[in-house]
């Protein structure tokens, strides 16, 4: 169970990266923040925010910072995730055969709630409307630090915290297998 919410909490910031790498790498993110928002928003089905910083650069190879990021849909209009501060550096080569592949991506205070429905339904999984093959993307790691999950049942009324996590992940792609330390 830990480690499916796990696949389900990285994949949900791989799918708003994902929409970042759509545009050119030479865009100053600062001032395109709103299209990384609209973007990322249509893929999660929540609205995107990012609050601070947004860097992007191309060479030696793709990498882009968001820090401040909170994603809607949260109990009482609270945001249903934060991360403090999200990053991430790929490969270029397999980026332009249609390809991602992430060999560093770093959560920092990473914290979301995850609602269960009463019939067992995650509220957070991943839309099969994606624009992107789950298969074509992988991740060679990916490192949470000091992150947290609120597991909330409606089945039985109860939650569920799971705190300080820490952890290294990784994924021969999006659809798996998955890997957790």
């Amino acid at each position: 169970m830990l480690a499916r919410l796990f696949v389900i909490f990285g994949g949900l910031f791989v799918l708003v990266l994902c929409a970042a790498l759509v545009v050119p790498y030479f865009i100053d993110w600062t001032s395109y923040r709103a299209d990384f928002e609209r973007e990322a928003s249509v893929i999660l089905g929540r609205k995107v925010t990012v609050k601070g910083d947004a860097t992007a650069r191309l060479l030696p190879f793709p990498s882009v910072t968001f820090s401040n990021v909170e994603v809607a849909g949260g109990p009482g209009g609270q945001p249903a995730m934060t991360v403090e501060t999200f990053s991430m550096d790929a490969e270029l080569a397999p980026f332009l055969r249609g390809e991602l592949l992430i060999f560093d991506m770093r959560l920092v205070h990473p914290k979301g709630t995850i609602d269960v429905a009463a019939d067992g339904t995650v509220d957070w999984a991943i839309r099969p409307s994606t624009p992107f093959d789950p298969g074509q993307i992988a991740i060679e790691k990916l490192t949470v630090t000091e992150g947290q999950i609120e597991l909330r049942h409606a089945a039985g009324g109860r939650s569920h915290l799971i705190s300080e996590i820490n952890a290294a992940v990784s994924a021969k792609s999006l659809a798996g297998p998955w890997r957790m330390d």
